[in-house]
């Protein structure tokens, strides 16, 4: 058990490779591949602090697996980010209260069960689907990092947000007008324009 706790705490004390990283030279994004594309140079600092906040918070509740949830969680946590301003025009008006309510959501649905100890992190199937669609809204808002905002609308895409808040108007629609409220991002969609019609039916998370 001291020796688990030492290995987490000098885990810590280091940097991640996303808060290291995250101010490299940012290339363009071409395809939704977790490890081709999101490697630390392809975020931006918000969204990196939201996943390096997802990371540490899957080492320390020792579940050792990232959530989709968790990276909302990290999103309530930094009131000034694109992301967090658009939840407060959609009506979380208190981000404390709303983090407590998805934390214990999380808690219910046993995301926040423990593991067996293990040195590397595992993402769940939806929180890996979250940020490759992230990746991609990010291209097509036309920047080459990714946002806290794209979090947000991927987080909205799979349906997460209108099943955490269902008093809310959190469904896809809302969700990208109140960003487009609060960075000015527009993200032009593939099946919106009719010069992407070979590429229409494609999955946003593929």
């Amino acid at each position: 058990m001291q020796q688990r706790r030492r290995q987490l705490r000098r885990r810590r004390q280091q940097p991640t490779w996303v808060a290291r990283d995250a101010a490299a030279p940012a290339p363009a994004i071409s395809s939704a591949s977790l490890d081709e594309d999101l490697g630390p140079s392809s975020l931006g600092a918000d969204a990196a602090q939201i996943i390096a906040y997802a990371l540490e918070l899957a080492a320390t509740a020792e579940t050792y697996e990232v959530h989709a949830w968790m990276l909302l969680l990290g999103i309530l946590k930094g009131e000034a980010t694109p992301a967090a301003k658009a939840l407060v025009a959609l009506g979380v008006a208190d981000a404390y209260a709303a983090w407590h309510e998805v934390l214990w959501a999380l808690n219910v649905s046993n995301g926040l069960e423990p593991r067996a100890f293990t040195h590397k992190l595992a993402w769940a199937p939806g929180a890996y689907k979250v940020v490759n669609g992230a990746v991609r809204f990010a291209g097509w808002a036309g920047r080459d990092k990714v946002g806290s905002q794209d979090l947000l609308l991927a987080l909205a895409a799979a349906g997460c947000l209108e099943n955490l808040f269902p008093d809310l108007q959190m469904d896809f629609d809302n969700v990208r007008r109140a960003i487009g409220k609060a960075s000015g991002d527009a993200y032009r969609l593939p099946n919106e324009d009719p010069k992407d019609a070979a590429i229409r039916n494609q999955d946003m998370f593929l």
